[in-house]
């Protein structure tokens, strides 16, 4: 009897011992039918082969040495390891049915990374060439714009773009936050870095769409231009364009970024210039914090007055670690379009006329219901059947239905039309009616 009893303890012993084992090889399994049948499901766009599938511990998975090649390309881009960390390991053995479905629950925590994304930068330029509608930039212009194109990366000598991608994000449940990450690092040449956490959203939100409620709680934009690279830059640049030196270089896109600000009507405060001239003579990295006093809804965002962005937003701007201070935008009306003899010259203009400007008309114009989610934020005019108009601002179409912010008397309140009841939809848009003295109406400066 004591026999048959240690045996069985340590058969229960030994199968307890195993179990983590057989999770592990399910796990692994489950993923491997999830990637191969979505390889199958995108064969007809691209040809893809894999060298392994690694499963932890801890509930992450990878797919190591991959190969895809899209249909349009003769090269396949490589790439060295895909890695997929959850703290739900559950998650990771019903992978299957996730690629063909988002009704499935969210992990509240996910991370993704790619490493070593290797591209052929030839495969990218014959790309555009095969494709009229895809825009080609010859290295000249992509120099004269700071245009980093494939045209003028393979005309410093690069072949091959290597770079790893990092996305991540993250749910707090009880503060009905979510923080998001990502890192795009284009090795030895430039690295961006995009954070962002909003507030009232819990994962069954994004699943289902229902984002109305989200509220910018914070955000950061970091971008940085290796600076061996951005010295290399410079002087192939000023070479092409034939001046002098790098300095030349750096002054032009300097003397260019001042007119564009100045054509936009932004003034930037001398602390900024000289942090703007820092970067480009030195090139390094640029963060722009944003930490809004209160959190803000999407719709605020859009009608924040440009004088109070900054304030309104929280921002604040580092250059190579330098703050800059104080960090001063402003903005200023732009003056009418003016047309004058001097612009004689100029295609359409009319020589001794008065100076013109503009004024801005809004009007409606009819979209299909299919279009409605192309308008997000802008104001419609809805018409159920049988039923009187809605109009206001299209905040989402989610679960079958258009979702619209109406102003009532002492504030707003929200209106939901299912789609399957639209008769019509309108959008409003703004146009410019070109005015002069003469038309007797006031100009408005055009936005």
């Amino acid at each position: 009897m004591r026999r048959r009893t240690r045996n069985r303890l340590i058969l229960a012993v030994l199968v307890l011992a195993a179990l983590p084992f057989a999770f592990k090889g399910l796990m692994w399994w489950q993923v491997k039918l999830a990637v191969d049948d979505f390889i199958a499901r995108v064969a007809d766009q691209a040809e893809i082969h894999y060298q392994a599938i690694e499963t932890d511990w801890d509930g992450a998975t990878s797919v190591v040495g991959i190969q895809l090649r899209p249909q349009s390309f003769e090269r396949a881009i490589t790439i060295e390891r895909v890695r997929l960390e959850t703290e739900d390991p559950a998650f990771l053995l019903d992978l299957r049915n996730r690629f063909g479905t988002d009704t499935l629950p969210l992990p509240e925590q996910l991370a993704l990374t790619a490493f070593d994304v290797s591209v052929p930068l030839e495969e990218i330029i014959a790309h555009q060439r095969r494709n009229a509608d895809q825009a080609t930039t010859d290295p000249e212009t992509a120099c004269a714009t700071f245009t980093l194109a494939p045209q003028l990366l393979q005309a410093l000598g690069m072949n091959t773009l290597h770079l790893d991608i990092h996305s991540r994000y993250a749910f707090d449940r009880t503060a009905e936050r979510l923080a998001m990450w990502l890192t795009l690092d284009l090795q030895d040449i430039e690295r961006v870095e995009l954070e962002m956490r909003l507030l009232g959203l819990v994962p069954e939100d994004l699943q289902d769409q229902r984002v109305a409620r989200a509220r910018l709680d914070g955000a950061r934009l970091a971008f940085e231009i290796d600076p061996d690279f951005g010295q290399q830059l410079a002087g192939h640049c000023a070479e092409r364009l034939g001046l002098s030196g790098p300095e030349a270089y750096v002054e032009q896109l300097l003397t260019q970024t001042r007119a564009q600000l100045a054509e936009a009507g932004i003034e930037v405060g001398e602390a900024l210039q000289r942090a703007l001239t820092d970067y480009h003579r030195h090139w390094g990295r640029i963060e722009l914090d944003l930490r809004p006093p209160e959190p803000l809804a999407p719709l605020q965002l859009a009608t924040i007055p440009p004088e109070q962005i900054v304030s309104r937003l929280g921002m604040s701007l580092v250059v190579n670690g330098r703050p800059v201070l104080p960090l001063e935008i402003r903005f200023r009306s732009l003056a009418p379009v003016t047309v004058s003899p001097a612009t004689s010259d100029v295609p359409g203009s009319v020589t001794g006329k008065p100076p013109a400007g503009y004024r801005i008309q809004r009007r409606y114009r009819t979209i299909s219901v299919a279009n409605l989610g192309d308008h997000l934020g802008e104001k419609v005019r809805i018409r159920p059947r049988g039923q009187p108009s809605r109009e206001g601002v299209l905040i989402a179409v989610v679960n079958g239905e258009a979702q619209l912010e109406q102003r009532v008397p002492g504030g707003t309140m929200e209106a939901y039309v299912p789609l399957i009841e639209i008769e019509s939809v309108e959008v409003e848009e703004k146009i410019k009616v070109p005015w002069t003295p003469d038309s007797g109406v006031r100009s408005v400066p055009a936005k």
